[in-house]
């Protein structure tokens, strides 16, 4: 989704000056999606332990 927020972000940040611990481009897109991807299946595990516990949500 973010690709079509600007069409030259990958130049854009490749121009920037940046530290020398900096990471490679490349990275974001693979945190950005493990983070993602992470985040709902906790999600799931979560509202399945709801349901299989009953447990209250309010």
């Amino acid at each position: 989704m973010g690709i079509f927020a600007t069409r030259n972000s990958k130049e854009i940040y490749d121009k920037l000056k940046k530290p020398a611990f900096a990471p490679p481009s490349w990275t974001f897109p693979v945190a950005w999606t493990s983070l993602y991807t992470i985040m709902g299946l906790l999600t799931l595990i979560t509202v399945t332990a709801f349901e299989f516990y009953k447990i209250d949500r309010t």
